[in-house]
């Protein structure tokens, strides 16, 4: 999936400045990541503008569906917020149940963008 060039911007060279991203690990293992970047001229699908950076979260199976995704995605956005993060964006599908747990961490629609519905949050809201 990293090797897509879709995909790829939002890894490829790690570690950029303004770079933030968390890792949650259950029991020693790493169960699953969120991470955001910001890109420039237009690019990825959530992109708003140079400022805001582009949010993706991840789990893997055997850790879905378990109630860790709001934890993880709480303690990206604070990371973000510490680092001087305004504001983020992701793009999810509209039939995508993730949805529920974007608005809870005070994402909001923004309306659709190819398929997809483009959310945004505002750190300084307190999410």
């Amino acid at each position: 999936m990293l090797q897509l060039p879709a995909v790829r911007i939002y890894a490829e060279d790690w570690g950029r400045p303004g770079d933030v991203g968390v890792v949650l690990r259950v029991a020693g293992v790493d169960a699953g990541a969120c991470w955001m970047r910001r890109v420039a001229d237009g690019q990825g699908l959530a992109w708003v503008d140079e400022r805001t950076p582009q949010l993706g979260i991840a789990l893997e199976p055997p850790f879905q569906h378990r109630g860790l995704g709001e934890p993880l995605m709480r303690g990206a956005l604070a990371a973000a917020r510490a680092a001087g993060v305004r504001q983020v964006s992701l793009t999810v599908h509209p039939e995508n149940p993730a949805r529920r747990l974007y608005a809870r961490c005070g994402f909001i629609d923004l309306g659709e963008r190819r398929d997809y519905r483009l959310m945004l949050a505002r750190l300084d809201d307190g999410c």
